[in-house]
């Protein structure tokens, strides 16, 4: 018994020697697990259609860009879509580009600009 109880008196010292010289990181590691368990508090749905806050005010700035005309976003993980009335014009595409680019921080190859279907 007194062997078991050494054991387990060596074990609790090595321990405790252990949080000693690691407390700070320890710490920071805890705190760090319980923030991400709550959640955000941010939600990618919205009433409006299903357009979060990103597309919305994305595409009120590109339809205000001379020659982008309606314009309609969607912003995933992967990339982003925008389909336009003036997607036709290379220069208007560019621009697109450029800052949906700037806004989502994705890479040109991510995003993808489409003429709107003529009715």
């Amino acid at each position: 018994m007194k062997i078991k109880s050494g054991i387990k008196l060596m074990n609790s010292k090595k321990i405790l020697e252990f949080m000693a010289k690691y407390k700070y990181p320890l710490i920071v590691l805890i705190v760090g697990l319980l923030l991400l368990s709550f959640p955000s508090g941010s939600t990618k749905n919205s009433t409006n259609g299903g357009e979060n806050d990103d597309e919305q005010r994305l595409s009120a700035v590109l339809e205000s860009s001379k020659g982008v005309g309606n314009a309609y976003v969607l912003i995933s993980e992967h990339g982003a879509v925008v389909v336009c009335d003036g997607a036709a014009d290379p220069e208007v595409k560019l621009r697109v580009v450029k800052c949906v680019e700037a806004y989502t921080g994705l890479g040109c190859d991510e995003i993808q600009v489409l003429l709107t279907r003529q009715k």
